[in-house]
């Protein structure tokens, strides 16, 4: 099969150059770039435009700390935001059916806004456990998540402390017809 030579362009190089960050340097996210992740989160496409999910980014380390130790009673003692200075909470109107599909798409244009402006990353999805339970929806209380919303996903943010090297990925999964 013939090799196609791939564009390269501001917005590639973010995507490929995206890791999951599990160790962080504990200064603060700056809010210009916190505002421009929340305007990405904002401008991410959603089934029928509904714009079902409100992001709720949490900075205050009390409230991450507690978060944190309420999820290792159900995680193993595993820490769920990596000690990142900010955590967003990604919440869906339970009343919206593509809720999940509209959460997964504003996580990953978080993501990719804070790579372009060297803010790490890592999409937490196994906080769900703990964000359904009883212990959880007193956390989406304290949060202040509407009502009638449930927890999507989550995004640890802030200021690498480590490289990781990129994961192999497997072009097979591919297909051109």
């Amino acid at each position: 099969m013939e090799t196609i030579q791939m564009i390269s362009n501001p917005t590639m190089s973010s995507i490929l150059n995206r890791r999951s960050i599990r160790k962080y340097k504990q200064e603060s996210v700056g809010m210009s770039e916190l505002a421009t992740i929340m305007e990405a989160a904002l401008q991410a496409p959603t089934g029928r435009n509904e714009q079902s999910c409100h992001i709720i980014m949490v900075q205050d380390k009390d409230l991450l700390t507690e978060m944190n130790a309420g999820f290792k009673a159900y995680a193993d003692n595993y820490s769920v935001y990596y000690h990142a200075p900010a955590f967003a909470f990604i919440v869906g109107d339970t009343a919206n059916k593509w809720r999940y599909v509209d959460g997964g798409i504003v996580v990953e244009n978080m993501a990719l806004a804070a790579e372009s402006m060297g803010v790490g990353t890592c999409i937490i999805g196994m906080i769900l456990d703990y964000m359904t339970s009883e212990d959880g929806a007193a956390m989406m209380k304290k949060i202040g998540a509407p009502e009638g919303y449930e927890f999507i996903i989550g995004l640890a943010l802030g200021y690498p402390d480590e490289a990781p090297e990129a994961k192999p990925r497997d072009g097979s999964k591919v297909r051109f017809l």
